[in-house]
């Protein structure tokens, strides 16, 4: 049977650690946020990038329809001019400058149908990027609610645990509990790994896995305050352990 102030401590340290573990939740909280709001930038910036190759591809449409616009302007001036030029060598000359005008506007007028094309395709992209967007957005909303939740819920056990925590601090003699506390509050234990581990009739220690002396375990099996001397945590014993 083990003594009373090895139980208390195994109840308390099942207590911290589960403490520990959820202040490791709420810790990992803002992070989680932030991966959450990261992703959440990028569905804005594909949206932002969709609206923007929109306006482009809007305002070349506009260029291209404004100098159609212009050629064709000045394929009628050259036209009006014709008809009073007698010179034939300045009629050829004119002439020449409306089928310019005309193989320009024609070319023009196919980079209008392909920029046609290119914006069509681009609000199709826009469409696609707004409900990406919309979904990111509702879905980064509820992440965020779900991770206050989780910190308010764990907020509470926590709380809970401490109430309870103190009766077994005070059933566990000064010495035991200052030596827990230390390994409690040392890296490791801080990490979440228990101050106090068993050793069995496998001699092995309940933490780092590695022999233990046999003094070690005669102090542990006695109930007298034994730790590892290899990773400095508390033992108990138990004889199932392995």
């Amino acid at each position: 049977m083990q003594p009373e102030w090895i139980e208390k401590l195994l109840k308390l340290q099942d207590i911290d650690l589960r403490i520990i573990k959820l202040r490791r939740q709420i810790e990992a909280v803002p992070e989680e946020k932030k991966q959450a709001e990261k992703e959440l930038r990028e569905n804005e910036e594909n949206l932002e990038k969709a609206k923007q190759a929109v306006a482009d591809n809007e305002k070349a449409i506009k260029k291209v329809e404004s100098d159609i616009e212009s050629l064709k302007a000045k394929e009628r001036d050259f036209a009006a001019k014709s008809t009073m030029i007698k010179d034939n060598q300045e009629y050829r000359a004119a002439l020449h400058q409306i089928e310019e005008c005309k193989n320009k506007v024609s070319s023009l007028e196919d980079k209008e149908l392909e920029l046609m094309e290119s914006l069509e395709t681009a609000r199709a992209q826009l469409e696609k990027e707004k409900k990406e967007y919309d979904a990111a957005a509702k879905r980064t909303r509820q992440m965020v609610d779900d991770l206050d939740l989780r910190a308010r819920n764990c907020q509470e056990r926590i709380a809970k645990f401490e109430s309870e925590r103190e009766a077994y601090r005070q059933a566990v003699p000064a010495d035991k509990l200052n030596r827990y506390d230390r390994i409690l509050q040392s890296p490791p234990g801080r990490a979440g790994r228990p101050p106090l581990v068993p050793v069995g009739r496998n001699n092995m220690c309940g933490g780092c896995r590695m022999n233990v002396p046999a003094q070690a375990r005669i102090d542990a099996a006695n109930g007298a305050l034994s730790t590892c001397p290899n990773c400095g945590v508390m033992l108990y014993y138990d004889e199932n352990a392995h």
